[in-house]
């Protein structure tokens, strides 16, 4: 659970997912939030998958 205000921001343990599929819901709340800038900057940051190695 990640929470901030102004630019203080804290971190905590949530429970543990069980039998649940993973996943992650962020919400803003704020005044004349800039949506897309915040999609954008959000959609740039999608992880690319990692590279195996195998050792022969």
């Amino acid at each position: 659970l990640f929470q901030g205000v102004q630019r203080l921001y804290s971190a905590d343990w949530d429970r543990p997912w069980g039998d649940e599929k993973p996943h992650s819901t962020m919400v803003f709340i704020g005044i004349q939030l800039p949506e897309e800038e915040i999609r954008a900057a959000f959609a740039g940051l999608k992880k690319e998958p990692a590279l195996q190695h195998h050792n022969t």
